[in-house]
Parts: C-alpha cells; sequence; structure tokens
C-alpha cells in the first residue's frame, strides 16, 4: 500500500498560497503541504474521514469526508459521495461533491456528479458533468 504521513512540521491550512504557474510541478502545490497521501497503485473502497488535507493520486471508491483539503492528482480516481472544505482536481472525480469553501478542477481534471459549493472554479481543459448549486455563492 502506497499511504504515508508527512513528518510534522508547522501545519500549513489548505488554502492557496499562490498562483498556479509553469515553475509548479503541480497545480494542487498552490494549497500547501499534504499530511497524507494516497500514491499511484493505491486502490481503497469505503468510508474515509480525515482531520487533515489529503492528496489521492490512487483510486477511491466510497465516501469521503474531509476536515481540510481533498487534493486528486492526475492520476487519482474517485468514485465517492465527497464532503470537504476544499475540493482540487486534476484527475477524476465521480460522485456528488459538497465543498464548505470551493471547488477547484485544473486542466485534465474532471468532476462527473452534482457539487454543491460557495465558490467554483473551473479551469480551460478541465470538464464537469453535473448540476451546480452555489448557497451564498461569490
Amino acid at each position: 500500500m502506497s499511504f504515508w504521513k508527512v513528518p510534522p512540521t508547522e501545519e500549513k491550512q489548505a488554502e492557496p498560497t499562490s498562483k498556479p504557474s509553469q515553475s509548479h510541478e503541480s497545480p494542487l502545490e498552490v494549497y500547501g503541504k499534504v499530511k497524507s497521501m494516497f500514491g499511484p497503485g493505491t486502490s481503497i473502497q469505503g468510508k474515509l474521514s480525515f482531520e487533515t488535507s489529503v492528496r489521492i493520486d490512487g483510486s477511491l471508491s466510497g465516501e469521503v469526508t474531509s476536515t481540510q483539503a481533498l487534493l486528486v492528482g492526475k492520476s487519482g480516481r474517485i468514485e465517492a459521495a465527497i464532503d470537504t472544505r476544499v475540493l482540487a482536481v486534476e484527475g477524476v472525480v465521480k460522485g456528488p461533491v459538497s465543498a464548505k469553501e470551493k471547488i477547484e478542477i485544473f486542466p485534465g481534471g474532471a468532476i462527473e456528479g452534482d457539487i454543491n459549493c460557495p465558490i467554483l472554479i473551473i479551469h480551460e481543459g478541465s470538464s464537469f458533468d453535473g448540476k451546480c448549486s452555489m448557497p451564498g455563492g461569490k
């Protein structure tokens, strides 16, 4: 299994620290360091709950709850109901998504399913297929 915890350091909130640029290896880096990661080749089924920012580069199905950011890397494939503070997608997400702050879909990323969030950012080269509800949207 490709799961590890990042050694404790000064914890950053998973909010953008800068705008994506060509110097970043991944646009997801703007959300700061993550505490946990599921790497490529990892496959998980079930109900997962996190209290830190998590990056998924493997596949996950079931239900996901996070009080911080859920970051889906280019090789990440999620088929689940998601409830999180922030969702950032470079891979593929299928299922209903609720984010308390925002959802951002980067080039190459895709969401198939209904979403509920106050802020939605869809970059050129990404896709969204579903209904969007934006209570208190900005």
